[in-house]
């Protein structure tokens, strides 16, 4: 089945625009409104369109803005995918507007061009630049965060991995847009056994990955008491934890990194305090965190049932919950 893309571009001073909150794939666009050339007001999310929509704010002016749109579209061309392309510009003007719709025609792209004066599109869904792409689900679901290239790879996938994946109606792993730490050395774990440690936890309890081989799913939580974006993802894990560890059948094992035993203290202090459930063993030594590459914490490896690591996380992230459930459904 052919899959009709919808294409809305925007042109606007983007530097002049107030942020919001950044837009979040499973999150709506909502109402988010643009004008048609007459002046009506249209919501995005209504355009006409049978099954994903890219929102591609532009500026015609820009070269290189225009390169990429052009670029975006002769992809979407070349995939036979019954694409419609509808631009967006910003159209202060009527000289704006004409000078909008004279580069869609010369472009190719045969469809109205809408506009967004005001800029209230590019506030609302926290356009960072021009060009920049969403695509959107025909629910109005955002499918991606935003993108200003066509050679763009998220975690894992490509561009056109992405496309491939929302043409067939295959959920896109919400981990793929999350982003990765530069230069994160525990990426080169992912497809490799997780690296095994005997350790007793703060209960007296051996712990090693190799404990949860062939049972369950883990994830290994490295983490300092003195560290401020550990102590805020911490009970949040605690909390993860007890809601779905029985339902969704997986294990967590915490790693706390200590340096003397009055950090050995302050741990088994917090721990308590937070009532932090699962697990939790001390490296003392430092020797557990240089097997795992670790430079720095809040870390997540998740591990396989077959104890393969399948994915990491390096640094605190307020989509937790997200990110971890879309761990727990990678298939090996």
């Amino acid at each position: 089945m052919k899959m009709k893309v919808l294409f809305c571009a925007a042109a606007a001073l983007i530097c002049c625009a107030a942020a919001a909150d950044a837009l979040e794939p499973g999150s709506r666009i909502g109402n988010v409104k643009v004008r048609r050339g007459d002046g009506k007001e249209v919501e995005i999310s209504k355009i006409k369109r049978d099954n994903v929509a890219v929102l591609a704010f532009w500026m015609p002016q820009s070269p290189a803005a225009r390169r990429e749109v052009e670029k975006l579209h002769s992809f979407i061309r070349g995939r036979n995918a019954g694409t419609v392309m509808i631009l967006v510009s910003k159209g202060k003007d009527e000289a704006d507007k004409r000078a909008a719709e004279q580069a869609a025609r010369e472009m190719g792209v045969g469809s109205e061009v809408y506009f967004d004066p005001d800029l209230a599109a590019v506030k609302n869904l926290d356009v960072k630049s021009v060009p920049w792409f969403i695509a959107v689900a025909r629910d109005g679901a955002a499918l991606s965060p935003g993108f200003n290239t066509i050679e763009k790879k998220f975690r894992n996938l490509t561009i056109e991995q992405i496309f491939s994946l929302a043409e067939s109606g295959g959920e896109i792993p919400f981990h793929e847009f999350v982003p990765v730490k530069e230069g994160d050395g525990t990426r080169e774990l992912i497809g490799a056994r997780a690296p095994d440690f005997d350790a007793r936890d703060l209960r007296g309890n051996a712990q090693s990955p190799a404990k949860y081989r062939g049972r369950k799913p883990l994830f290994i939580v490295f983490w300092r008491e003195s560290c401020p974006h550990c102590r805020n993802e911490m009970p949040k894990l605690a909390e993860f934890y007890m809601r779905l560890r029985e339902k969704m059948g997986f294990e967590i094992l915490g790693v706390a990194i200590t340096g003397n035993p009055e950090d050995e203290e302050k741990t088994r202090k917090y721990v308590a305090e937070q009532t932090i459930v699962f697990p939790i063993v001390l490296d003392g030594g430092g020797k557990i965190s240089a097997k795992y590459s670790l430079a720095s914490v809040p870390a997540i490896f998740y591990v396989d049932k077959k104890g393969i690591v399948r994915e990491t996380q390096i640094g605190e992230t307020e989509q937790l919950d997200g990110l971890l459930l879309s761990f727990l459904k990678i298939q090996p």
